[in-house]
This record gives C-alpha cells, structure tokens and sequence, in this order.
C-alpha cells in the first residue's frame, strides 16, 4: 500500500445518481486486480472507498455516487491497493456469475471487464434494487438478468449450474440470510459446496484500509478475518454464516 496523487481527467453520467471519474494515475496503480480499490481524501477528514470498474492503460476509471461532486483538473491523494484481488479463475471459456442483491453491482465490474478481456463468459444477475442500475453503464458482452425482490431470478437452477465460479455482493456485508439460503441451493445443484466456487464480496465502506480499526471482521469457521487486508471476496466455505 502506497499513497499516490491522481487528477481527475473525465467526468460524466450514467445514471441520475451514478457518475464515473477518468484517472490519471501513476503506475503502480495502473495495475489494480479486481476486487482492490482505493482510499481517496473525501470531504471530511475520513477517506472514502474508491471502487474501480475498469482499468485502462493510462488511467482508471472509478465510479461514485452523485452525492459528491468533482472538477476536471482536480488533485485527489489515493491510497492503496486495499485488499486483494478477487480469486477467479481466468481464462477462454470460463462462465462467471455475478449476482447483485439490494445493491449497485459496482464492486464486481471490474472483475467482469477482466472476465471479459480473456474470452470468458459473465452473467450479472440484478436483484431487487440493483435493478435500477442502468444496463446502459455495463459492457455489452455481459448477459444481464433482471430478477425480482424475493431473491429469484429466471432459470436461477440452470444458470447455477452452468457457472464454473460465483460471486455474490450484498447491500449488507455478507448479508448472512441471502447468502446462507443461496449457498444451500448452489450446494444442492452442484451435489456440494466446493472450495473456491462460490464467494461472498463484502461492500461496506472501509474505515480504515489497514487492518488498524478491526471494524470489518469477518466471522469465519477457523481464524476470523478483516476485509480490508483478507477480503474482499470471502469462500462462502470458510465463513460462518449462520
């Protein structure tokens, strides 16, 4: 972890509450793996939690809330890399599910434009208010699927079965019912719950990004854990759920 200056070259819409920042970064930063984000100076003393959607080769492209506003041109201090990178599986002819339950799915894009890059396969599932999320913003490539609000998407069983990895984020960090439920029905299907298939992304803010304030633990069956030095993608094998 290092701390960097980035200007903000590009700023633009894409939803009345979601805009995306263009980068200027140095180049240690120009290297993010998916699943790793940023600390950058807010408009308190606290920082806030920069969550990268794509990485380009001169620069990365964040996405934030409209509730904050920047200028072209503006100077942001940046820290990290914080946490590690998401353990997918790459490569051709890989198939990623990628489920967004009562949250924007912005955690996960970044994993999906990597996916993408290497010929593999995404579905984004969109669940309860992670509908709203405009298809508009997302690459082309993926095959979204709109759910509903109890959880349940169309061809949930045969989408399942057909992914070779999954990554669920919750509004909750690891929202223990959502996941829990959906974990017994991925371990049903595939006739058990393999290690490295199926992964719990904790989406809170992180208070501190060093593993300092202890305040996103994250519960788990041997050695409890921080998201922000372990995660943020937890084997739902490992953690307690319940």
């Amino acid at each position: 972890m290092r701390e960097t200056e980035a200007s903000i070259e590009r700023i633009w819409r894409v939803a009345p509450d979601i805009q995306r920042l263009e980068l200027r970064v140095d180049d240690a930063l120009r290297h993010l793996e998916a699943g790793q984000s940023l600390l950058a100076t807010g408009a308190s003393y606290l920082r806030e939690q920069w969550l990268p959607v794509e990485v380009k080769q001169n620069s990365l492209i964040v996405e934030r809330r409209m509730d904050s506003s920047y200028t072209p041109g503006q100077t942001v201090s940046l820290l990290g890399p914080i946490g590690n990178a998401f353990p997918w599986i790459a490569g051709q002819q890989k198939r990623l599910l990628l489920i967004a339950y009562d949250t924007y799915p912005t955690p996960l894009l970044l994993l999906a434009d990597k996916a993408l890059k290497q010929s593999a396969s995404v579905a984004l599932v969109l669940l309860s208010s992670a509908r709203e999320y405009p298809f508009s913003a997302l690459p082309t490539a993926i095959e979204v699927i709109s759910g509903h609000d109890n959880a349940v998407w169309p061809e949930r069983d045969e989408t399942i079965l057909w992914a070779d990895q999954i990554f669920a984020v919750t509004k909750d960090a690891l929202s223990q019912e959502y996941l829990s439920e959906l974990a017994q029905i991925v371990k049903t299907l595939k006739m058990n719950l393999h290690i490295n298939t199926f992964f719990g992304v904790v989406n809170p803010i992180q208070p501190c990004g060093t593993g300092a304030c202890m305040a996103c633990m994250v519960r788990c069956k041997t050695t409890n854990k921080l998201s922000c030095m372990d995660g943020p993608a937890f084997d739902l094998t490992e953690i307690l759920l319940v």
